[in-house]
């Protein structure tokens, strides 16, 4: 998450009564004045203040061919009950996270804290917004990626998982990460990193523990990695965006 003025001061008229002239007067004339008084008007009250125009949305519009979701960049730290987001990744890049719901210039935000992230309440009028329209969904029982564009289905690929002891954790996780790899890297050409952590993982390993998207072996063979081919991974490398969602089920 989570967007008169008093009555004026009248003037009282001052009238002269009719002088005598040479002649003489009756005293009726004397006594009547020259010029009729007007009974005092009350002055007019200022006009009311035009009404207040209605506070403009900080939320950009959404394209026009959806779904689509919002992704908001945390430029300085974001000081929450669970920790601090620092405005960059453990590699150095902007961290774009998703807007999970929001209503008027309040939302929820993802933010990559904790081993599966945490949900934060915010005002949106601190973040630059963009919207986001492609989702990637991991279905670990099926091996398989799916990468859409709004409802537009991209491509579908095979992928590797990690084995039974070292699970590819599940649930909603983002882009944090988009990394490139020299020739002979085991993670060459490109590689996705995201904001799911791995629980358990052999006193031996010295990766970390992030989950990344990455080229690799198919099968249940991985650290808690996504395996997928080169085809795959040039399609995340033209179109995941930092804060892009990826939603990996059992």
């Amino acid at each position: 998450m989570r967007w008169p003025g008093g009555l004026g001061l009248a003037l009282a008229a001052l009238v002269c009564a009719g002088c005598a002239g040479a002649g003489e007067s009756s005293p009726a004339g004397v006594a009547k004045p020259s010029k009729q008084l007007e009974p005092l008007e009350a002055s007019a009250q200022p006009a009311p203040p035009p009404p207040a125009k209605p506070k403009k949305s900080v939320v950009p519009p959404a394209p026009a061919h959806g779904p689509a979701y919002l992704v908001a960049e945390v430029r300085r730290p974001l000081h929450t009950r669970f920790g601090t987001v620092a405005p960059r990744s453990q590699f150095g890049q902007p961290v774009w996270v998703p807007v999970v719901r929001h209503h008027a210039d309040r939302g929820r935000l993802l933010v990559p804290l904790g081993k599966r992230g945490r949900l934060v309440a915010a005002d949106l009028g601190s973040f630059p917004l963009e919207w986001r329209k492609i989702r990637v969904v991991v279905d670990l029982s099926a091996n398989r990626m799916v990468v859409r564009d709004g409802r537009r289905r991209l491509g579908a690929f095979p992928i590797g998982k990690g084995s039974p002891s070292t699970p590819t954790p599940t649930g909603r996780f983002f882009v944090t990460d988009r990394l490139r790899f020299g020739q002979g890297s085991p993670y060459a050409p490109f590689a996705v990193g995201l904001s799911a952590h791995v629980s358990q993982l052999p006193a031996s390993w010295l990766g970390g523990d992030q989950v990344a998207i990455h080229f690799g072996a198919m099968g249940a063979v991985s650290h808690g990695c996504i395996h997928a081919g080169l085809t795959a991974i040039q399609m995340l490398d033209r179109r995941a965006a930092l804060g892009s969602l990826v939603i990996v089920k059992a």
